[in-house]
């Protein structure tokens, strides 16, 4: 690993997002690095290290310039040298064809396929069958006396809306739930072994599954992803049989965590300031404005990676080929050379550049799928969710730290 090179005396601030303090409050500690050390040096436990930033501009640069590639190694112990032991292998051969580890051209060629299920015409094309789901979820709920809007609201209404546009009809949700997961933990920053040993049981086991849906499409293609993809593989641009299962995979995660985290978040806001609920009923329009408030906010992944390609300077500091980025989103949706009062949530904040979503070529190409969802579930809500009440006061978040979303959100009908 190449060792940092920075003129001067290097900092002595920490950036340890395993602390407690971190898990306490992280937006005063993203504050913190944003104004006194912003492309900041993190030292490895075992040497080496790499580098995080915290600033908006940087992070923007970072996720657009080609001196970044997006090719970084996954999760401590998901893989392992050619010549030791894989003790992962079904997550090591899972992850390593995700689009999201590739640079172009490879990305290019995963990604474009997977695209056109995800154009703002194939999304509006979907409303209807959202608007559909949110209703059916909504009066299944109505027989309970209180309910979660995390588990059985959100995440049902968005793993329904990914597994029927990817055509895992007839899987167990709450399978899908648990082993998407199982992999994001994995993913997060800094998993444990027992995390990793549950992924590769969650790859193995996911895999299968999808596989065997796979087969189904192969026999009997229909208008789904899955289907699609089989039509299209072959040739050097198409995606090949683990390619399709892997990145159907990676949607399954992607595909319902973003939105499932949104829309809890948006709700909570909600209840804690009811007169929204009057706004939104007397001006639509309002739905959009605070989904991307709540994004902006609580931006549900707070981090991302990189690797440098080529030589870079950022704040004062030289970044060189080979070095990894870690990227905080989160950080930059609070810098306040971008956003006005950032610490303040707005629910009637103009939209600005938020890096929620990402950008550049790596720009998450289930946003509008994400944003439709939610705008549908807000426009439900706003008609019938003006009688629930919280039965916890205070919010509980997930145990995570590149992952942001609401561990439960329990609510009660007055």
């Amino acid at each position: 690993m190449t060792t940092p090179s920075a003129p001067g005396t290097e900092s002595e601030m920490m950036f340890e997002p395993t602390s407690a303090e971190f898990a306490r409050d992280r937006y005063a500690i993203y504050r913190r690095f944003r104004e006194q050390d912003p492309v900041h040096w993190r030292s490895g436990r075992n040497g080496g290290g790499r580098w995080v930033l915290f600033r908006h501009a940087d992070v923007s640069r970072a996720l657009t310039d080609s001196a970044f590639g997006r090719q970084v190694a996954p999760p401590a112990g998901a893989t392992a040298p050619a010549s030791a032991p894989r003790p992962f292998p079904a997550l090591s051969a899972l992850i390593s064809s995700w689009m999201i580890f590739r640079d172009h051209p490879e990305h290019d060629r995963m990604r474009n396929p997977v695209a056109r299920a995800f154009t703002p015409s194939e999304v509006a094309r979907l409303r209807t069958r959202a608007q559909t789901l949110v209703e059916t979820v909504l009066d299944e709920l109505e027989t309970r006396a209180d309910f979660d809007v995390v588990e059985d609201f959100a995440c049902t209404l968005s793993l329904r809306m990914i597994a029927e546009l990817i055509g895992l009809d007839g899987v167990d949700l709450r399978m899908l739930r648990a082993w998407s997961l199982a992999l994001a933990v994995a993913i997060d920053a800094e998993p444990t072994p027992a995390a990793l040993e549950r992924a590769e049981l969650a790859a193995r086991e996911l895999t299968g599954v999808v596989g065997l849906a796979l087969e189904r499409r192969r026999r009997e293609p229909r208008g789904d992803l899955l289907s699609q993809l089989l039509a299209a593989s072959g040739g050097e641009q198409g995606l090949d049989e683990h390619e399709i299962i892997s990145n159907c995979i990676l949607l399954v995660g992607a595909g319902h965590e973003t939105t499932t985290s949104v829309i809890g978040f948006v709700v909570a806001c909600l209840l804690a300031k009811p007169e929204c609920f009057e706004r939104l009923a007397a001006v639509p329009s309002a739905r959009h404005a605070i989904i991307e408030e709540c994004l902006r906010y609580e931006s549900p992944v707070q981090f991302t990676a990189r690797v440098v390609k080529s030589e870079v300077e950022l704040g004062g500091r030289r970044l060189v080929p080979g070095q990894q980025v870690d990227l905080g989103l989160g950080s930059a949706n609070r810098d306040p050379e971008v956003f006005a009062e950032p610490e303040r949530l707005d629910l009637e904040r103009k939209p600005g550049e938020h890096l929620a979503f990402g950008g550049g070529r790596h720009f998450c190409l289930g946003a509008p799928l994400a944003r439709m969802e939610a705008a549908v579930a807000l426009e439900a809500i706003a008609r019938r969710g003006r009688r629930w009440q919280r039965v916890e006061p205070n919010l509980t978040w997930r145990p995570a730290i590149a992952f942001r979303a609401l561990e439960r959100l329990v609510v009660r009908r007055g």
